[in-house]
């Protein structure tokens, strides 16, 4: 029986892209390539649909964004992309001793003195914070500042919960 490659070359995979001085890459391999010669068992067809590895979602090729999360390839979908390495994504997601903790009121008024003028504002417990949040793996400085509070972009205790 006879096989043919032809339908698997570069020029035709959805994993085909540019590298950062121009040539052709693939994205999938990290390599420069000849679209017209080279060929691999990894090929897509750009006109079939990925299913996102993390909610499933039937994704065109040209939208799947290619993560590698510890050693391994993922195909995730362009919202499932954005969710990487933010609290909504991590391992930590659910551990929280401030929102756990129904001890005393999580946010209290406070009021500050500018000059003549007096003003009250809603913060996060104090007390809670000392509590909880200065030794939080999810607080980036020594104040209790919590990254949750920015969907913890950037941050370096970030694991892959899903």
């Amino acid at each position: 029986m006879k096989t043919t490659i032809n339908a698997f070359f570069c020029k035709t995979c959805a994993h085909k892209g540019t590298a950062q001085n121009g040539s052709p890459a693939c994205a999938l391999h990290k390599k420069i390539i000849n679209p017209d010669e080279d060929f691999c068992s990894d090929h897509i067809n750009p006109k079939d649909n990925i299913n996102c590895e993390w909610c499933g979602q039937p994704t065109p090729p040209d939208e799947i964004k290619i993560w590698i999360i510890d050693d391994k390839h993922k195909f995730l979908c362009p919202h499932c992309s954005q969710m990487v390495n933010t609290c909504q994504t991590c391992a930590y997601g659910n551990e929280c001793g401030f929102a756990n903790d129904h001890s005393m009121p999580q946010i209290v008024n406070q009021t500050v003195r500018q000059g003549g003028m007096i003003m009250q504002t809603q913060v996060k417990n104090p007390k809670l914070i000392e509590k909880h949040c200065l030794s939080c793996r999810c607080s980036c400085d020594d104040k209790g500042t919590c990254l949750r509070d920015e969907n913890g972009a950037n941050c370096g205790h970030w694991k892959v919960g899903l």
